[in-house]
């Protein structure tokens, strides 16, 4: 029974340990220790299922390690860079021969790719809604069941705004700032008839996340505007497949006082 190639070697080792080479061996060498593991772990000379599939696996990697180490282009950056250097592309375009050119190319890639972090770092998003009320178009100053049409909003109903920024701040925390604000007219009655006057209103809502793990994070928010609000949220991912969570949440208000819930979405029932 053979044994199945090792599963987490060391980052640029990785390929020579899989094929039982230093790092100093030469192409010839390379070539005869990839023969003699093809032939002990071809999928073909093991006829038990079982075998044939660790067989297989451990022949893949025995390849990927070949096609890097037979290849004086890419060798050359997957000793200087690792895997993570072949996945950069370092390897294309001929002129990639010395080090210096190698190592400027890999400083432009970690340049891009950072650039591409800070602006995938800040998530903007927002909605703006109007509602227009084009009766005074029809009915003149004063629309259906006399009321005023063309007061200090003129035509619009309502107006409704929300914006919410989130931006990372490290490689686990999440600093966010969302706020909503709408505008309406409403209507009192007065001698002189229907008064329209606006009425306003809106909040902020300032938050922090602390992902602790792949399932498990932690919210602080406060609410501030009409309704003040602090609130403490801790939560479990239970099946990344099925996308359930279960959350712990506290929160306080003035005049609401202290409250405590338990939940889990999607429902379980």
């Amino acid at each position: 029974r053979h044994k199945q190639i090792m599963d987490e070697p060391t980052e640029n080792s990785e390929y020579y340990a899989i094929l039982n080479c230093g790092r100093d061996a030469s192409t010839e060498e390379i070539v005869r220790a990839y023969r003699k593991l093809a032939q002990v772990f071809h999928p073909d000379k093991h006829l038990d299922e079982e075998h044939r599939k660790q067989a297989s696996e451990s022949f893949s990697k025995v390849q990927e390690a070949y096609e890097v180490l037979s290849s004086p282009e890419r060798r050359q950056v997957y000793d200087v860079y690792g895997k993570q250097g072949l996945a950069a592309g370092l390897e294309v375009g001929d002129h990639l021969r010395s080090r210096d050119e190698l190592k400027m190319e890999w400083e432009k890639f970690k340049a891009a790719a950072e650039k591409e972090k800070e602006e995938n770092s800040v998530v903007q998003k927002g909605s703006y809604q109007c509602r227009v009320d084009a009766s005074r178009l029809v009915h003149g100053d004063w629309g259906p069941g006399g009321r005023p049409v063309g007061g200090p909003m003129g035509l619009f109903k309502s107006v409704t705004a929300q914006n919410a920024l989130d931006a990372m701040v490290g490689d686990k925390n999440v600093v966010s700032m969302s706020g909503q604000a709408m505008v309406r007219p409403v209507y009192r009655r007065t001698p002189q008839g229907l008064e329209e006057l606006t009425l306003g209103g809106g909040n902020v809502v300032f938050g922090f996340r602390r992902i602790i793990s792949q399932d498990d994070s932690v919210d602080v928010s406060c609410q501030l505007g009409l309704a003040t609000l602090l609130s403490f949220t801790t939560s479990r991912r239970l099946d990344p497949l099925s996308g359930r969570d279960a959350w712990l949440n506290a929160s306080w208000g003035p005049g609401v006082g202290l409250g405590l819930q338990a939940g889990c979405s999607p429902s379980l029932f």
